[in-house]
């Protein structure tokens, strides 16, 4: 067995830690929201042309009856996939605004 020098020990104390540091930040709270968010959206971006939709919006008009006739016409005729992902995507996003506003209202208390 050869002996191992002080400064090969700590390199390689050295490269365990920061692999450790490194995976903690990357399984976070926020790093995991948004790895969820982005996998909705790629999902999403695959099952629904976004910028036909935006495209057919606006030539719609801006009437808020026809926009709503539109969006539900079309969210009922896309397939189950896309529905479900673009109902998870709606609930994260409500979720993830309730919490924020818990926190801010939380900290705006503190604060006065």
């Amino acid at each position: 067995m050869t002996a191992i020098n002080q400064s090969q020990l700590g390199e390689r104390i050295m490269r365990r830690i920061y692999c450790i540091s490194y995976c903690r930040k990357a399984i976070s709270n926020i790093a995991l929201k948004i790895y969820f968010s982005l996998a909705l959206i790629w999902v999403l971006s695959f099952n629904v042309s976004v910028m036909n939709v935006f495209k057919n919006t606006m030539d719609i008009g801006f009437n808020f009856s026809n926009v709503f006739s539109f969006y539900k016409y079309a969210f009922m005729h896309t397939e189950l996939l896309a529905q479900t992902v673009f109902v998870l995507a709606i609930l994260f996003l409500f979720f993830l605004t309730i919490k924020n506003l818990k926190s801010a209202t939380f900290y705006f208390r503190e604060t006065k």
